[in-house]
């Protein structure tokens, strides 16, 4: 189960960026479709005697652009293979570069543009997340779900009777992995980023379960 979420919120990601990059393409195409033979020309000439980018101009390029590391186990979750990642940069001119380091991590290079619309969409999606848990029917003794403003902690609120006979604890994984996605795109060390999810009885207020993901992610799936 762990991998499947784990899949499912990384796909979610990285077809976000593509979502991204495919409506930008849409826009610029639309706009090199509208332009005359004419203008063309002259760009094509003016393209020719165009000076090369300062050093300066360079900088701020640079400037405008976004890296975000995925550590080795995060890939291993995903299945996701090296020739996946790359052909997404090629196809999507929002990911600038991908690169597969030897350890078995990636790092994706993006413009500054799509990074901020994804950190936005992925916030309004654990929003959502959060509210389908507390308003469901799928985990009935989860009543509130609380965050931080980073999504690196969690407050279960539930029915601590109701709660330890049932599995409704696997709620906290949907957020958690949800919550180190946005860490890393919120370009957190790949080696610091984590979660906490307490789980806190409603009517005493007492903490009765605390978990640190991914540390306890595989002692949570025994």
């Amino acid at each position: 189960m762990r991998k499947y979420i784990f899949t499912g919120i990384a796909a979610a990601g990285l077809l976000a960026a593509a979502a991204c990059g495919n409506e930008e393409n849409a826009e610029n195409n639309q706009v090199e479709n509208n332009e005359t033979s004419s203008n063309n020309d002259a760009e094509i000439g003016n393209d020719e005697n165009e000076p090369a980018p300062s050093d300066e101009e360079e900088e701020a390029s640079e400037s405008d652009e976004r890296t975000v590391t995925f550590p080795a186990d995060f890939m291993e979750e995903t299945d996701m293979e090296p020739e996946d990642l790359e052909d997404s940069a090629e196809e999507d001119d929002t990911i600038l570069d991908v690169e597969v380091h030897d350890d078995g991590s990636a790092t994706y290079t993006m413009t500054e543009e799509a990074h901020s619309e994804m950190l936005e969409q992925m916030a309004a999606e654990i929003r959502t997340n959060m509210e389908e848990i507390e308003d469901g029917e799928e985990f009935p003794s989860i009543s509130e779900v609380q965050s931080s403003d980073d999504f690196s902690e969690f407050t279960f609120l539930v029915d601590e009777e109701s709660f330890e006979d049932s599995f409704d604890g696997f709620a906290a994984f949907s957020v958690a992995y949800s919550g180190m996605f946005y860490q890393l795109f919120d370009e957190t060390e790949s080696d610091d980023y984590e979660v906490v999810v307490h789980v806190e009885d409603e009517e005493s207020g007492e903490v009765i379960d605390t978990s640190t993901f991914p540390d306890d992610m595989d002692e949570m799936e025994e």
